[in-house]
């Protein structure tokens, strides 16, 4: 939906059509802050991008497209096609021995910055959180990157905050606070749950017999 046709919708859910007593603008505000709200509740598909491209011998720096510095999912993979996660230096956990391996910093505007330069071409693929994008104002253009099934999560939301600001204590409060919770569930099913099994899948059995470790492992890939 437009953003309009997202106003629109809130005053049909409230019943409250005066723009004196609610203002396009505090609506489109409302929206905005649901938006926001929304899409920081869990790692949604469009709030993710992914950059891939070829770090060469010698160089230590990567820099993202989109300025974030939030990264989910880091990999190093080489010419025989191994494979290497990439940590942030906050995660490191440094032992007596040392640590060789990689870790990386990121700053603000998305520099990511490798704890040591590569000694050979390595192959990265970089899965990170966008910057919060605000809703699209320009007329015949979506106003969300929500996918158009689930538009109205905003509305319901928005809605509560209307009646809240109307001091409205009537059963509508409820039902779209209900249906709002339902929406985000059934989104969160669709959108995270299915498609948040990782690249590798570990499963199996340990059994402690006779003083000996009896067990199975199960290992599924998923490419990355």
């Amino acid at each position: 939906m437009q953003l309009t046709q997202l106003i629109s919708y809130v005053r049909d859910l409230t019943g409250v059509y005066s723009t004196d007593l609610l203002p396009d603008a505090l609506v489109s505000r409302w929206l905005t802050e649901a938006n926001n709200e929304i899409n920081r509740a869990y790692d949604w598909p469009w709030t993710l991008g992914q950059d891939s491209g070829t770090i060469v011998t010698g160089n230590s720096t990567i820099t993202l497209t989109n300025a974030t510095s939030r990264i989910k999912q880091f990999v190093l993979i080489q010419s025989n096609g191994t494979i290497t996660q990439v940590i942030d230096r906050k995660g490191v956990i440094q032992t007596d021995e040392g640590d060789d391996g990689f870790f990386y910093d990121i700053t603000e505007g998305g520099v990511v910055t490798l704890s040591k330069p590569v000694t050979e071409n390595l192959t990265y693929k970089i899965t990170y959180i966008k910057a919060a994008v605000a809703l699209n104002a320009t007329a015949g253009s979506k106003a969300s990157l929500i996918p158009d099934e689930f538009d109205s999560v905003l509305c319901y939301r928005t809605s509560l905050k209307v009646l809240a600001s109307q001091s409205d204590d009537s059963q509508r409060t409820q039902a779209y606070a209900n249906e709002f919770m339902a929406m985000l569930e059934t989104m969160q099913i669709v959108y995270i749950i299915q498609d948040d099994l990782g690249p590798i899948q570990i499963g199996g059995e340990i059994l402690r017999l006779d003083g000996r470790t009896e067990g199975r492992l199960n290992l599924r890939y998923r490419g990355i």
